[in-house]
């Protein structure tokens, strides 16, 4: 058994380099890439480019955001 915590904050440390008690940051691997882990947004679109992803999300006091990527994982709750 683990708990979600301990899952959680291994994989941010994994993905995006979030420092914690859990554990260590791995080194990052040259030419790897930059990921950011984004929440408390409201995703109101997103549109397929012909080599990347828009996403237009909506945040504190309703402005909205345009972010540009490779990969997007979206997840709700």
């Amino acid at each position: 058994m683990v708990s979600w915590d301990l899952l959680y904050f291994v994989l941010r440390a994994c993905f995006d380099g979030l420092k914690t008690k859990y554990c260590e940051v791995p080194k990052a691997i040259e030419g790897e890439g930059e990921a950011s882990y984004e929440y408390g947004r409201k995703v109101v679109g997103i549109r397929e480019l012909e080599e990347q992803v828009e996403v237009e999300s909506e945040i504190e006091g309703g402005k909205r955001e345009k972010d540009f990527a490779d990969l997007v994982i979206a997840a709700d709750g």
